[in-house]
């Protein structure tokens, strides 16, 4: 059973409050140990930055395509029951920001797929990428990928 208050929320605050574990758990799991690496010691700030990102990435870059898909191909909301948690998903929460952004997106946009489809699953994660970056500096980024080469 599910409360009524969790259901009538929006998804953004529906996803933060269902993912509160799973961001402090990458913080911990991810954070501290690339902190570490980066750094040759630990800084909390730094660990809150690399966890956080790691979240992201983890969240919006690999679980966003992880089936059931929440939107279908033509726009529509393919998991109708709210009772479930459908919205806690990362793709119900991206339609539901697209669609607030731009009300009608939901229009065909090539063949039988809709804009929104294509907002969700392809524009929301190379966004989210970018944010990463901005987040991480590219200065930092860069240097995270040269270390391991």
């Amino acid at each position: 059973m599910v409360s009524s208050w969790f259901i009538e929320a929006v998804p953004p605050l529906r996803y933060l409050l269902y993912n509160v574990g799973f961001i402090l758990l990458t913080i911990l799991i991810f954070g501290v140990p690339l902190t570490y690496v980066i750094h040759q010691k630990l800084h909390l700030f730094k660990m809150i930055k690399y966890g956080f990102s790691s979240w992201l990435a983890f969240s919006f870059l690999l679980d966003i395509w992880q089936p059931p898909l929440a939107w279908g191909a033509n726009g529509t909301l393919l998991i109708t029951n709210l009772g479930s948690l459908v919205g806690t998903s990362v793709d119900y929460m991206s339609g539901w920001f697209w669609l607030k952004v731009f009300p009608s997106i939901n229009q065909i946009f090539i063949g039988k797929i809709s804009l929104l489809f294509v907002f969700v699953y392809f524009l929301t994660p190379i966004l989210i990428a970018f944010i990463i970056a901005l987040i991480l500096r590219p200065k930092e980024l860069a240097r995270l990928f040269l270390k391991q080469m």
